[in-house]
């Protein structure tokens, strides 16, 4: 049976364009399915089934099920925080915690539990435990090679585009200025999005301690092992293609993943924790300027009450006066849904713009899901 290289490439891009396509139509379903449901363990039950729904179809068009799987999973998880409700968020994240840890450690667990029959079929076949050793350890350095070859030229095309960056900015800002007011909001966040690529690559360049980093950390683990156990059972030498799997992964979380931590302090590239706390009190600031202007209109004819109730509704507790039992648990319930909704929105647009990391931006979102939940029970 011939192969033809056009033949496998076409086969290789249909399986992913495919995979893409049924993915994206199953998170964008579940999405909607989701919001529909009041109850926050039905939409966890529901999204356990979405893995499978993307999985299956692909399957039957001749697509990859790992890659629908996980466009539905980022699909949804990118929607969430628009289209679910608080409740639902925090239950799908723990439950799904949960069963990310049962499955990783059931994996390993029947790995274990096979250990020996794997070795018996390799010695049976003629093999040796010593020669899976070896072409495991061998594999293991082809990876690391290959991921630094893909790593290597990335970040050195990375690193000439940050030494343009300052000069793309400043023309992408004359052309914004040039489109302030005729433009709309869609295209504005699209240039601040760049804008905001821009200094990052000025900021934050990959250079080789980044770099050597990025290809440490790409470690194996239970998707390896998972995979060569899906090999058909006919599979000519399987008992030692899973064998070498479960060494490669072995080797790499324990070579790579205890040796992650001292190899980032020796590069000296861990976060700048002033810079990050920095960044959060920006946010912050960002985040209480917005309910200023709604504020300020509801109480605009007492302005020191104004205050009073803004002070009382970003902390969330009666301020020293009463104030929250003077505008009464109902008004202060509503004011507390307007802040957080507005504070979404905003939070939501500076994720499509780029202008906050994300780890400042899904804490941001995480404490506004906490207090969502506490307005729900204080009303």
């Amino acid at each position: 049976m011939s192969v033809s290289i056009g033949g496998a490439i076409g086969n290789f891009a249909w399986a992913i364009a495919a995979a893409v396509v049924v993915g994206f139509v199953v998170g964008k379903a579940n999405l909607f399915i989701a919001s529909k449901i009041s109850n926050a363990t039905v939409t966890t039950a529901v999204s356990f089934t979405v893995p499978y729904l993307a999985y299956l179809p692909a399957e039957h068009f001749k697509a990859s099920g790992l890659v629908a799987s996980v466009t539905a999973g980022i699909v949804t998880g990118i929607g969430s925080a628009r289209y679910l409700t608080a409740a639902h968020r925090m239950a799908e994240m723990q439950n799904w915690r949960t069963i990310e840890l049962l499955l990783e450690g059931g994996v390993f667990l029947l790995m274990g539990l096979e250990m020996s029959s794997l070795i018996d079929d390799v010695r049976s076949d003629g093999g040796q435990f010593r020669n899976a050793v070896i072409l495991a350890a061998l594999l293991l350095a082809v990876v690391l090679v290959v991921r630094a070859c893909f790593v290597g030229p990335m970040a050195g095309l990375l690193h000439r585009r940050a030494s343009r960056a300052d000069q793309l900015a400043i023309r992408l800002r004359e052309y914004g200025d040039k489109l302030s007011g005729d433009v709309s909001p869609r295209v504005e966040r699209r240039i601040n999005r760049k804008l905001a690529d821009l200094d990052y690559f000025v900021s934050s360049p990959l250079g080789w301690r980044e770099s050597t980093v990025v290809v440490w950390a790409g470690m194996r683990g239970a998707v390896t092992v998972a995979a060569a156990q899906t090999l058909p059972i006919g599979t000519t030498s399987r008992s030692l293609l899973v064998l070498v799997a479960f060494f490669v992964a072995l080797g790499s979380l324990l070579v790579q993943g205890l040796t992650l931590g001292p190899l980032v302090r020796w590069l000296g590239v861990t976060p700048d924790d002033q810079e990050i706390e920095a960044e959060r009190n920006a946010l912050q600031v960002r985040l209480r300027g917005v309910i200023e202007d709604d504020f300020a209109d509801r109480f605009a004819a007492d302005p020191e009450h104004f205050r009073r109730v803004r002070d009382a509704v970003v902390r969330s507790e009666d301020s020293e006066d009463g104030t929250v039992r003077r505008i009464g648990r109902t008004e202060f319930a509503m004011l507390r849904q307007v802040m957080i909704d507005a504070q979404r929105s905003e939070l939501l647009s500076l994720r499509e713009e780029g202008q906050f990391s994300s780890q400042v931006l899904t804490e941001a979102l995480a404490r506004l899901d906490a207090e969502q939940i506490s307005v729900d029970l204080y009303r």
